[in-house]
């Protein structure tokens, strides 16, 4: 163990919030796949979409940066626990269950709602594109599959999995950690590939929402730096300062001040929140697993499929308890059939 690196007190609210995170942006995209976004709830109260920015203009995005940052922070506490098979640890932790999810996609859900013959599906060279591009670089003209969830009616939302553009910029967060902890034994030769890798990953991430996704990258590493220097942050995780930057978040969410704001209080409410108050500090026991991945990565098409299958006859609100819960059936599932197992072979 890098003798700067302390465990993790077990009793914390990690699994809490990123299942909740989830949530959020299972939330939003209900609103999304049934063509009401303008009534979404942090929509509605800001009162217009706003331009890309630190701040979020919807749950789904408060979600996906609560994400960025929790897994900033763990990411970084393991990176330090163990440096040796980091990578390896990384993609078991991501590769099983988005294969699983693609795969899910492409030969249940896509021949399912494919407008057209099974023949022209399984013929089409977009099918395969998708298949060869999505498990490492989901760009958005890689999303869609003509004739599958094509945006007319019913569907206001063209793609089979748009969730998965955030996970290119999680693979390229963990390229970059190494390059900003210097482990022991690190060389010249580490410090080329993790650049090349970088790199390459930038170069590949032009095609897709670039702005958004370095806005996402900073959250991770706001989450890298909080971890880096919990030591003097440790006094500044009180209940009082909590509440004061909590309310001043609320004060000028609306305003000007609101992305500087933002930016700077939801990685620490984040934190305070996980490591600092005792909401739940079990829930990963009780519910006999960590459901969130499972949730981001399969709610989307089931929400694709529930539009198609209700011919987008259903309210925000009841898409979300259906997608919701056939979602955590999946998610479940997941956990127990492919994500765990493939956990299990991590380097020791």
């Amino acid at each position: 163990m890098h003798r700067s690196a302390q465990p993790i007190s077990h009793h914390n609210n990690f699994d809490l919030l990123r299942f909740i995170a989830a949530t959020l942006v299972i939330l939003t995209h209900s609103y999304t796949a049934a063509g009401q976004m303008p009534q979404e709830p942090l929509v509605a109260w800001l009162g217009k979409h706003r331009d890309w920015g630190f701040k979020a203009f919807n749950l789904g995005m408060i979600g996906v940066h609560i994400f960025f940052v929790i897994s900033g922070y763990l990411v970084t506490a393991s990176y330090e626990r163990r440096r040796e098979g980091y990578i390896a640890r990384r993609l078991l932790r991501i590769m099983p269950g988005l294969t699983a999810s693609i795969l899910f996609c492409c030969f249940i859900i896509g021949p399912v709602f494919y407008q057209f013959s099974w023949g022209s599906y399984f013929t089409s060279p977009e099918l395969y594109r998708y298949l060869s591009f999505a498990f490492i670089f989901p760009m958005v003209d890689y999303f869609t599959i003509p004739g599958l969830f094509d945006p007319v009616f019913p569907y206001s939302c063209p793609g089979l999995n748009i969730s998965l553009w955030t996970i290119p910029w999680e693979i390229i967060c963990y390229f970059t950690l190494p390059l900003l902890c210097k482990p022991s034994g690190y060389t010249k030769k580490h410090g080329i590939y993790a650049l090349l890798a970088v790199l390459f990953f930038y170069w590949r991430l032009q095609e897709i929402n670039f702005v958004g996704g370095v806005v996402d990258c900073l959250y991770f590493f706001a989450g890298f730096g909080l971890y880096r220097c919990r030591g003097y942050f440790r006094r500044l995780y009180d209940i009082r300062i909590g509440l004061i930057v909590f309310c001043a978040l609320l004060s000028v969410y609306k305003t000007s001040l609101g992305d500087f704001v933002y930016f700077f209080t939801i990685p620490y409410l984040t934190i305070y929140f996980a490591c600092h108050i005792k909401i739940w500090p079990d829930f990963a026991k009780v519910v006999k697993g960590d459901y969130s991945y499972g949730l981001y990565i399969y709610a989307w098409p089931i929400q694709q499929a529930l539009v198609g299958l209700s011919n987008n006859s259903l309210e925000p609100w009841l898409m979300f308890i259906m997608s919701f819960s056939l979602t955590f059936l999946m998610a479940v599932l997941s956990w127990h059939c492919i994500e765990m197992p493939w956990l299990r072979k991590k380097p020791q």
